[in-house]
């Protein structure tokens, strides 16, 4: 069994984007949990399909995050409590020339769930 297969059978590893043939994130976020008093008793957790919106819009997009440990690696266990603050890999699900156009070092946004807000974010890299 490969390395591959025998993650997919543990449900608890997180499975790395980066497996969907696609070699590196579209960019990278700050993110700083602002949970909202609607969502109390969520707890994030690695692989949260949580949407993307920018600051100043009503529009969520799938994009999506991917928690990095302080070495700036992937976190794969699921269950490892998501910092308070930290930075995350984001993924475009989407549309993704619209977003390579919109999307700017220093832009601030949020993840969010349905309407309600999960976390603060600001981007900090590009990788198109």
């Amino acid at each position: 069994m490969s390395k591959r297969e025998e993650m997919h059978n543990q449900s608890s590893v997180h499975h790395p984007y980066g497996w969907l043939d696609r070699p590196e994130p579209d960019f990278q976020v700050e993110y700083v949990l602002n949970i909202s008093p609607r969502l109390q008793g969520v707890k994030p957790f690695q692989g949260m399909r949580c949407d993307f919106r920018y600051e100043g819009e009503n529009v969520n997009y799938m994009i999506y995050p991917e928690i990095l440990d302080d070495n700036g690696n992937i976190i794969l266990d699921k269950e490892t409590p998501i910092k308070n603050k930290g930075v995350a890999n984001m993924w475009i699900f989407g549309d993704k020339k619209y977003h390579e156009e919109r999307i700017k070092e220093g832009i601030n946004g949020f993840w969010m769930i349905g309407s309600e807000i999960l976390a603060n974010v600001k981007i900090i890299k590009l990788f198109f």
